[in-house]
């Protein structure tokens, strides 16, 4: 195992990579200069409910061995779809 900091060539070789270039990446990354984070402002805006809706539609479409079932209408909830597919097993 390298010591820490380091990178061992057993580690750049199990994972498929020339230690040579590895070692290089290490070195070009330790001379860059650190980019240091910049926090950017954020002002947090109260969001108004929508009211709720008077007439909900609903639509569902499912595709099963080539048989084409939709469902649409005023409300189409899981236990009509449920039905559906317990018809198409």
């Amino acid at each position: 195992m390298p010591a820490p900091g380091r990178v061992g060539s057993g580690t750049a070789l199990a994972n498929g990579l020339n230690a040579n270039l590895v070692r290089k990446w290490v070195a070009n990354h330790k001379a860059a200069a650190p980019v240091g984070a910049s926090l950017l402002p954020v002002r947090i805006v109260p969001v108004q409910p929508a009211a709720a809706a008077t007439h909900e539609s609903g639509f569902i479409e499912v595709e099963i061995h080539g048989a084409c079932v939709k469902l649409h209408g005023s409300i189409v909830d899981t236990e009509r779809l449920r039905t559906v597919l317990a018809a198409l097993a």
